[in-house]
């Protein structure tokens, strides 16, 4: 049976915000990066950055190979 291309982009996406909770959650309790660091007053969120490239990359990977790997 196949999957409809709707549902295995829908799935991908839902993998994406849990590769983003995983590494937001690893990079503030296990590696001790603040949740933001502040610069002159101007507040970074270095570790949701980190978090959200790295699901951009698994969400790009995954649709690329399963979602819209048969075109």
């Amino acid at each position: 049976m196949k999957i409809p291309q709707f549902v295995r982009y829908c799935i991908v996406g839902g993998f994406g915000a849990g590769v983003q909770s995983v590494i937001f959650y690893a990079l503030t309790r296990w590696f001790g990066v603040p949740d933001y660091v502040t610069v002159g007053g101007i507040a970074f969120p270095w570790a949701l950055a980190f978090a959200i490239l790295g699901a951009l990359a698994s969400n790009f990977f995954f649709n690329k190979r399963w979602t819209f790997g048969d075109k």
